[in-house]
């Protein structure tokens, strides 16, 4: 997962203690002052991937969430099919 959001551009990564989670700060870009995108792997196996806007009172993401996700899970997809 770590080089999945590295492949997105993300920084600051940082695993939860039991591994299973991990979390990171998207940058600043024209749109937003940036995301946290967390993704963890559920006790059924599911991949799990959640992206909020790191302002608070950021009303409108402009897709920028939605997109982080597609761009993580694609980015595990090609990592996943080159294995």
């Amino acid at each position: 997962m770590r080089g999945a959001l590295q492949d997105v551009g993300a920084k600051s990564i940082e695993w939860s203690a039991d591994r299973r989670r991990i979390s990171a700060k998207i940058g600043f870009n024209f749109w937003s002052f940036g995301e946290r995108l967390s993704a963890g792997i559920a006790d059924d196996g599911k991949v799990q991937v959640h992206s909020v806007c790191v302002w608070p009172l950021q009303i409108i993401d402009w897709g920028k969430n939605a997109e982080n996700c597609g761009k993580f899970l694609e980015a595990v997809a090609i990592r996943l099919m080159a294995t």
